[in-house]
C-alpha cells in the first residue's frame, strides 16, 4: 500500500513537470507568433513562470508592445495571467506531492530507528499486551531503556503517544530484530501468548546474538523444555505465577 502511495505521489510530480513544460512551450509559441522574437519570448516567460527578477525581458517586451496592436497586447496580458495561475497551481501540486511522500515515508518511524541505532544495553520487548505493559512500567521506574516490537498499527499509535520507542513489524523476523539493534541489546523478552511465535523469535534472536539474555512467556508447561533447548534463559508461565500469588495470599489469610 505504501509503495503504491509513494508511486502515486511521484506521478503527481512528474505530471506537474510535464504540465509546466507544456504551459511554457505554448506561451512561448503564442508570443513568438506575435513578436517573432523567440529569445525575448522565452526570456520573459521563464521569468514570469518562475517568478524570477527579469526586468530586462519585461523591458524588451514593453518596447515591442506599441507594435503589437490591441489584440496582440491583450494576448500578452492573457498569457501572463495564465502563466501565473499555472505556476501557482503546479507549485501547489508539487508541494502536496512532496508532503504526501514525506508522510508515506513514515518519518516518525525513521526517527525512532535512528534513536534505536544509538541505543546500548537496552531491552527488546516483543509483543505489546497487559504483561508487557506492566513490564515497561517496571523498567521505566528502574530507568532501563527498552524498545518494543509489535505488528499492530493501533498499538503502535498508542505506544507513540506515550513516547515509547517502538518498531512496527514481526519479532519472528531477523530484519525486525536487527532494526531493534539486537546486537547491542542486553536482553530480549517475548510476551506473546503464542508459544510458537515466542519460540521462533527466540531462535532468530540467538542466531543474531549468542550472548543476549532471552526471557519468554510460555502458555503451556510442557513446552518449557523446548524453550530452554532453544537458548531461553528464563521461562515464565503467567498462570502458574498467578496461582502461586493467590495461594500465598490465601495462606496468609488463613494464618490470621
Amino acid at each position: 500500500m505504501q509503495s503504491y502511495e509513494k508511486e502515486s505521489a511521484a506521478n503527481v510530480i512528474i505530471a506537474a513537470v510535464i504540465v509546466a513544460t507544456l504551459v511554457i512551450a505554448i506561451s512561448v509559441l503564442i508570443l513568438w507568433l506575435i513578436t517573432r522574437n523567440a529569445y525575448i519570448d522565452m526570456y520573459y516567460i521563464l521569468g514570469v513562470f518562475f517568478e524570477a527578477p527579469n526586468s530586462a525581458g519585461a523591458f524588451d517586451l514593453a518596447e515591442l508592445a506599441p507594435t503589437l496592436g490591441p489584440w496582440g497586447f491583450a494576448a500578452v496580458v492573457l498569457i501572463v495571467i495564465i502563466d501565473n495561475i499555472g505556476r501557482i497551481v503546479i507549485i501547489s501540486f508539487v508541494i502536496a506531492a512532496v508532503l504526501d511522500m514525506l508522510t508515506y515515508s513514515n518519518l516518525e518511524n525513521r526517527i525512532n530507528l535512528m534513536r534505536i541505532r544509538r541505543a546500548k544495553n537496552h531491552v527488546i520487548v516483543c509483543g505489546y499486551n497487559n504483561i508487557s505493559d506492566i513490564l515497561m512500567q517496571k523498567m521505566k521506574g528502574s530507568r532501563i531503556r527498552f524498545v518494543v516490537i509489535d505488528g499492530n498499527p493501533g498499538n503502535m499509535q498508542l505506544l507513540g503517544s506515550r513516547g515509547v520507542l517502538a518498531i512496527e513489524g514481526k519479532f519472528t523476523e531477523g530484519n525486525t530484530l536487527k532494526d531493534a539493534n539486537i546486537y547491542r541489546a542486553k536482553a530480549i523478552v517475548f510476551t506473546s501468548n503464542s508459544d510458537f511465535d515466542n519460540l521462533v523469535g527466540t531462535i532468530e534472536a540467538k542466531k543474531l546474538s549468542k550472548s543476549i539474555k532471552v526471557l519468554s512467556r510460555v502458555s503451556h508447561e510442557e513446552v518449557r523444555t523446548k524453550f530452554y533447548r532453544a537458548g531461553v534463559d528464563m521461562c515464565v508461565l503467567p498462570e502458574y505465577l498467578t496461582g502461586i500469588e493467590l495461594g500465598e495470599r490465601l495462606a496468609k489469610e488463613a494464618e490470621l
